[in-house]
């Protein structure tokens, strides 16, 4: 309590949480003064009546006034900070813009004004946030992207120190490049701004040391041409407004150790030069050809570990062989053929966004595989023949524990086509099945929902388990174990089950099954099998169904 207030404040502007610090302390009245006077950095406007929510046509005048305030609120606060203290260390300001903005010229003005105190001592300055949010308009168009707020001259001279700068709904249109000077610079993140294809050539001379680059939904850009930035360890490229035939270059990254790209239309290219550190790519992007995947499996890329790519509709066949990859996602809408050669694989994702359109050749050869995780979107309506064509599927990867992930967005009926004599194919070994289903639309009204109980019929002609895991809070969860209770309990109940089809049910090879809770602490109890099991679990709580079949 004895050191001085400037010395204090530097003190607790290390602190992560410092007014829980302060609150659960027992403090000295010169420390709790040290605290309430403790500098502002971080000015938002969405805490003083001028968020996005506030600016509708009722309040639109509200909504400038308040705004004006907050600005004025922003420059005394630097001003009294400055008198205080001479410097600024980090300055954030995050404001809202309006299609209503006629006079935008005296609006940036203020804060033009804003910045001199924030640059007043350079040295000291170590980072600035600006994220202008641009409201929507009342028939639907953006904020013209003319009207972006222009960046200063002040902030490409005057942040020589800075190690960390974002843009946020700004425009860097009008600024001389040859001014710009960031030389220790580390971070740099640029969202809804307008930005230029020399200035991205230029990094590597604007700012030496960067190491963490994002561009989120920028625009002006028809390539992206990294050169010279040998210190940048994280790129971040998503849903930029590129051209059609935008190219995506990496020359050379020796530092580059992550890498997600998303967002260029499938008339993109993405060339990517050696990079030795490289350990995670991720391409959400329909440009991926096998001749790039190939090139991203080869010695040019030694340290890959994971890699998730999305295959374009016209994509029918992907090959996949490394010696160090250890996680593949794979998004595919039509893949017919698939072939995974990795023995250090031990997780491995595939989603299928389309109805049901699974590879006919399937091959993977992996000796570490040790979880697996299959997501299905379907948007027609689940008949059997699908949970037919899932079971052949499952029975080609040969993996004994399996989660599967259901997104229906129509109903599942459990009925076969008229006068169906399809093949049955063999049952897949799985043992453990943990399932998370969940509804694209709205959710049904009634607990226990036909289509709740077709799916229960459905995955169960799919496999065989010896254990089903569902968590009672995720998605429709709760109903499908609902209907899972159901069906197991009451299955001697239906004589005709299997009558009007050749393929033998489920009910007949069932001896019994048992349920258990897994709690979050890792308690595991038993439970009577009825519904009034579930009244006393908390959402977090897994439900697990033993299965118990018979032996042929």
């Amino acid at each position: 309590s004895e050191l001085p207030v400037g010395v204090i404040h530097r003190i607790l502007s290390y602190l992560p949480t410092t007014k829980d610090v302060v609150a659960t302390s027992v403090l000295s009245k010169p420390l709790l003064r040290a605290y309430s006077s403790f500098p502002i950095t971080d000015f938002s406007a969405s805490n003083c009546g001028c968020s996005i929510e506030d600016a509708n046509e009722r309040n639109i005048k509200k909504f400038f006034v308040n705004r004006r305030n907050f600005l004025k609120f922003v420059a005394d606060s630097l001003a009294r900070q400055l008198k205080e203290y001479s410097c600024i260390r980090s300055f954030h300001l995050s404001l809202s813009l309006h299609f209503a903005d006629l006079n935008t010229v005296h609006l940036y003005r203020r804060i033009d004004n804003l910045l001199p105190l924030v640059t007043y001592n350079p040295q000291s300055l170590d980072c600035i946030h600006l994220d202008f949010t641009t409201v929507l308009t009342t028939d639907g168009k953006p904020f013209d992207y003319a009207y972006l707020y222009p960046v200063p001259e002040t902030l490409s001279t005057n942040c020589f120190a800075c190690t960390s700068l974002g843009f946020g709904g700004c425009s860097f249109r009008a600024l001389d490049e040859s001014t710009i000077c960031w030389p220790s610079l580390q971070v740099l993140s640029v969202d809804h701004s307008y930005v230029a294809d020399s200035m991205i050539q230029n990094l590597g001379n604007i700012c030496p040391l960067l190491h963490t680059l994002t561009l989120s939904y920028c625009t002006g850009l028809s390539s992206f041409n990294l050169i010279g930035l040998d210190k940048l360890n994280n790129l971040k490229l998503v849903d930029n407004n590129f051209t059609d035939r935008t190219i995506i270059k990496i020359d050379h990254a020796p530092s580059l150790q992550y890498l997600y790209c998303r967002g260029i239309s499938k008339d993109g290219h993405i060339h990517l030069g050696r990079c030795e550190k490289l350990e995670v790519i991720k391409i959400k992007t329909t440009c991926v050809s096998n001749h790039l995947l190939q090139h991203i499996l080869s010695p040019a890329f030694p340290a890959l570990k994971v890699l998730v790519v999305t295959c374009g509709v016209l994509q029918t066949r992907m090959d996949f062989s490394s010696w160090c990859l250890e996680k593949l996602k794979l998004i595919a809408p039509n893949l017919k053929e698939i072939d995974i050669r990795a023995p250090s694989l031990h997780s491995f994702k595939f989603i299928i966004n389309s109805d049901f359109s699974f590879p006919r050749l399937f091959s993977l050869d992996t000796t570490s595989l040790s979880q697996v995780e299959f997501s299905f979107y379907p948007s027609m309506e689940l008949y059997a023949f699908r949970f037919l064509m899932m079971r052949e599927f499952l029975a080609k990867l040969n993996h004994p524990s399996i989660t599967l992930n259901l997104l229906w967005s129509r109903r599942v009926t459990y009925l076969f086509p008229d006068n169906f004599k399809g093949n049955v194919p063999s049952l897949p070994c799985i043992k453990n099945l943990e399932l998370k289903i969940a509804y694209r639309t709205e959710r049904l009204k009634s607990p226990v929902d036909k289509s709740h109980e077709a799916l229960v019929d459905g995955l169960l002609l799919m496999c065989h388990p010896e254990s089903i895991l569902l968590e009672l809070g995720y998605g429709s969860n709760s109903d499908c174990i609902v209907a899972f209770i159901e069906k197991l309990r009451h299955r001697y109940e239906t004589r005709d089950c299997c009558s009007y089809t050749h393929i033998r049910c489920w009910r007949h090879d069932l001896e019994d099954f048992e349920m258990e809770c897994l709690g979050q602490n890792g308690d595991i109890k038993a439970l009577p099998k009825s519904l009034n099991s579930m009244q006393w679990l908390a959402p977090e709580d897994k439900i697990c169904f033993r299965l118990r079949w018979c032996t042929i």
